[in-house]
């Protein structure tokens, strides 16, 4: 549950974050392209967040999760970027870049949680198939009938 929590409270920075950062672009740098690209970076990683805190109510698979968070933190990183470049021109508020860098390593983590939970679900899926067709039946292959009426 403190993990659930903790994605929710995420989620709900970045949003913050993102808003801040839609909001101060002031009209004459929102013309330039290094702002509009900058302003659009921050919708699509908006996006994604918001479909990170709907994991709270439609529980992922592990292999959905790991992709969510993989594309999550590679929108992180090009935020990153773009507004350690133009941050200053974009008149980005100067609390957007340290909260972009904490929230990297929650992501990175995410990441590889859901992703370790994902390998370890398809090893279990594998193993069980094997299991499936090298045992648990009669010598044919089929399955073990019980038989019916009192024992």
């Amino acid at each position: 549950m403190r993990h659930a929590t903790g994605l929710r409270l995420r989620a709900a920075f970045g949003a913050a974050l993102s808003a801040a950062l839609l909001l101060s672009i002031s009209p004459a740098a929102a013309q330039s392209n290094e702002c509009e690209a900058l302003a659009r970076s921050f919708q699509t990683r908006m996006k994604s967040m918001q479909e990170v805190e709907n994991f709270q109510k439609k529980r992922p698979t592990a292999d959905q999760a790991c992709s969510t968070f993989g594309r999550l933190q590679e929108q992180t990183v090009a935020a990153i970027g773009q507004v350690e470049k133009n941050g200053d021109w974009c008149h980005v508020p100067a609390d957007v870049l340290p909260g972009l860098k904490t929230q990297q390593g929650q992501i990175a983590e995410a990441r590889k949680n859901a992703c370790n939970a994902a390998v370890q679900q398809r090893k279990a899926a594998e193993d069980a198939k094997k299991q499936g067709l090298l045992g648990g039946g009669d010598i044919i292959g089929g399955p073990i009938r019980l038989p019916q009426g009192a024992l």
